[in-house]
């Protein structure tokens, strides 16, 4: 699932290899699974979590691997009631045809999540696929 959100924000092309190419996927799961980083052991995740502005950040009580289980959860289910009739067998967003409609949707806050906003987890994916595009392949592996 992973590589098919990063595939869909960098794909390759004849200029360049895309994001899974360069192993964008690998990095997301080596800086957001492991422990301790991935249980957020330096993040504080004490409450109230209320609405925040985007100068102030991450604002919700999960750590980064909980983030990101909870955000593909609810994107499956968002694009399986969203694309329900249009799409044969389109239960997912890896097997959604207009990912890249699903994630300007994410991006502009329009897709309803039932656990987090759909805009902070695009902000995060999209903040930690940068970060694994850049970063030294050493990182990557």
């Amino acid at each position: 699932m992973i590589a098919a959100l990063v595939d869909t924000l960098i794909p390759k092309d004849d200029v360049g290899p895309g994001g899974v190419e360069v192993g964008v996927p690998i990095f997301i799961r080596s800086t957001n699974w492991p422990v301790p980083m991935a249980a957020a052991a330096r993040m504080f995740l004490n409450g109230p979590f209320g609405e925040g502005t985007p100068q102030q950040g991450y604002q919700l009580p999960l750590p980064p691997a909980d983030l990101y289980r909870v955000g593909i959860a609810d994107l499956n289910a968002w694009c399986a009631k969203t694309t329900r009739g249009r799409e044969r067998h389109s239960t997912s967003f890896h097997n959604c045809r207009s990912r890249t409609a699903a994630l300007k949707a994410l991006e502009a806050g329009q897709a309803e999540f039932a656990q987090i906003p759909s805009r902070t987890f695009f902000s995060i994916l999209l903040q930690n696929t940068m970060e694994g595009y850049f970063a030294d392949s050493d990182v990557r592996r």
